[in-house]
């Protein structure tokens, strides 16, 4: 019996009344070029010699093709005063499986209140989104082809999910009045995407009808398009900027720390506006610079954040309280009770102009975490309900599980974001499901083990299905995308036979990033799943200790299952 697992699916062999199972790693895109193989078999039992015997097809195969991709975020919008330098950071991203060089072009839009002056591109080498001393500022290129009002920059080869991060500066003009705006729209394309459209090679770039039509920002894919916004207001402009040590692109091991710094000040003409906020329980004016925890990682009771002024307060938001003014002190928070946000509480006499403070603190990431990048963002948010006023720049951290990389310091095996994993009760759980009807714990790991084969429900009068059934795990940090909320995901579950059934897979806790089916199935060779949903129902508590009439896919002791 052969196992494959290609392009992100996992596969597994039916034996006579037997499943025999693995656990793979769910790669994130197969790299250009890679050669894929396959070969079918199938099984049969010769009633003649009373032999198992096998056969086997002729051997296909495919070369996976390039395939361009990326992703240009974020779109901001930034609230100041007339002549002063804005900075606007975007981060590119190759989500492509080939290496590419790419060209971005901005645009000052025609119809507002004028352009920014003294324009660049500045490298964001530390993440922070600021122009900081020393970065390399990037010269503008020849645009093919022209257009008006526009600047163009190249962007060197960058391999398969290889990170840029860029800022564009300016400066409002001296003149501007409250309520003018200025507008920007931000396109990124592939250096070569004449030749993709084309699908000729060239020994420079052909400027066609085609090529100028297709690099219009109505005709290019929305994640390649960014547009940014300043508008001049009058009172409090803060300002926020966050960086993570160590940067984006760098990895961090499960169980190794990540250290997060917001820098603000308000270089505003006077005092935010101010609100009540509830901090254990007493009423306290004054505003709140907050962040949102990043799912994968632990925050701590046991090192306290650095904070500024001397008059602030480091805060926990509770789960239960999130997007409301309720908080409690961080030496108030027992480590264990589940947050959403940290803050800082600073009252109204420390937030005047050119007044500035900081947050720093420390996250540890996750022991069970898969290879994936995780984005943090800090805010002010002055008036309850809406959109936050003032925003900082998004950082990123790369996190990898922690035995990707060798005691020789190789470089880490970042291909894999996600792992399937085929479960079975263990001996012990088995054994009192047997004798005493009891089941498994959908939240205990240790009642679970990888299952090394699976039994086919025919005319087995002994079959059952918490006991015998099919209990599929994924781990995967990039499904996990909040730190307070357990999670799910739908999952098509596949047999040889062709039968297919939608299995619910539930977050074990928040922020844990395993995922559960909620229900067991059942494999059988009669029945068959015809596409529904299991379990039945929009509930999502797990249920082991009983069998849903839904849970059952169709196979043969011949056939596959892939999820």
């Amino acid at each position: 019996m052969r196992i494959t697992d290609r392009l992100g699916l996992k596969s597994l062999s039916f034996i006579i009344l037997l499943f025999v199972m693995f656990s793979s790693q769910v790669s994130a895109k197969t790299s250009a070029g890679t050669v894929i193989t396959n070969q079918a078999d199938i099984s049969w039992y010769d009633t003649e010699d009373g032999l198992v015997k096998k056969a086997f097809s002729n051997v296909s195969q495919i070369t996976v093709k390039k395939q361009y991709d990326l992703i240009l975020v974020p779109d901001n919008i930034r609230h100041t005063r007339a002549d002063r330098k804005v900075d606007l950071p975007h981060r590119l991203t190759n989500t492509g499986n080939t290496s590419s060089a790419y060209e971005i072009r901005i645009r000052h839009d025609l119809g507002d209140s004028g352009d920014l002056a003294n324009l660049k591109v500045v490298g964001d080498v530390n993440g922070n989104g600021l122009t900081d001393a020393g970065e390399p500022e990037w010269a503008a290129i020849t645009c093919e082809p022209l257009e008006d009002n526009v600047s163009c920059y190249f962007v060197p080869e960058m391999d398969p999910s290889e990170i840029t991060e860029f800022v564009i500066t300016g400066y409002t003009p001296s003149n501007a009045v409250v309520g003018d705006e200025y507008a920007m729209n931000i396109r990124t394309f592939p250096d070569r995407y004449d030749e993709i459209l084309s699908g000729e090679i060239f020994g420079g770039r052909n400027v066609t009808t085609e090529f100028v039509d297709a690099i219009a920002s109505s005709a290019l894919p929305s994640h390649w398009v960014n547009n940014d916004l300043i508008d001049i207001i009058e009172g409090a402009v803060l300002t926020i900027s966050k960086s993570a040590t160590p940067s984006c692109g760098v990895p961090v091991k499960a169980g190794e720390t990540i250290t997060y710094t917001i820098n603000f000040n308000n270089t505003g003409s006077a005092a935010p506006v101010t609100k009540v906020l509830s901090i254990d329980g007493d009423d306290i004016e004054g505003v709140v610079l907050e962040d949102t925890l990043p799912p994968n990682v632990t925050l701590s009771n046991s090192l306290s954040p650095l904070a500024a002024p001397n008059l602030s307060i480091t805060l926990v938001q509770l789960a239960q309280d999130e997007d409301t003014d309720r908080w409690i002190r961080f030496s108030s928070w027992n480590g264990t009770d589940v947050i959403s946000k940290l803050g800082l509480y600073i009252p109204e006499e420390q937030m005047q102009p050119n007044q500035s403070g900081k947050l720093e603190f420390e996250v540890t990431v996750n022991a069970n975490v898969t290879t994936s990048n995780i984005y943090n963002t800090a805010e002010f948010d002055l008036v309850t309900g809406g959109e936050a006023e003032f925003v900082s720049n998004t950082v990123c951290s790369t996190i990898e599980p922690g035995n990707t990389r060798g005691d020789e310091g190789g470089q880490p095996d970042t291909q894999f974001d996600a792992e399937i994993r085929f479960l079975t009760p263990t001996l012990d759980i088995k054994r009192d499901i047997t004798n005493s009807g009891a089941s498994p714990d959908f939240y205990n790991d240790s009642n679970f083990e990888d299952a090394d084969f699976y039994r086919l429900d025919s005319t087995l009068s002994d079959y059952d299905a918490i006991r015998d059934g099919v209990y599929i795990e994924l781990n995967s940090s990039a499904v996990n995308t909040s730190e307070d909320t357990a999670e799910s995901i739908v999952v098509t579950v596949t047999s040889g036979t062709g039968d297919t059934l939608l299995v619910t897979l539930v977050e074990t806790g928040p922020n844990t990033g395993i995922f559960r089916s909620l229900s067991p199935i059942r494999m059988s060779s009669d029945d068959n799943g015809d596409g529904g949903s299991c379990p039945t129902g929009a509930s999502l508590t797990p249920n082991y200790s009983s069998v849903d009439d839904n849970c059952v896919l169709n196979g043969n002791p011949s056939g596959d299952l892939s999820v």
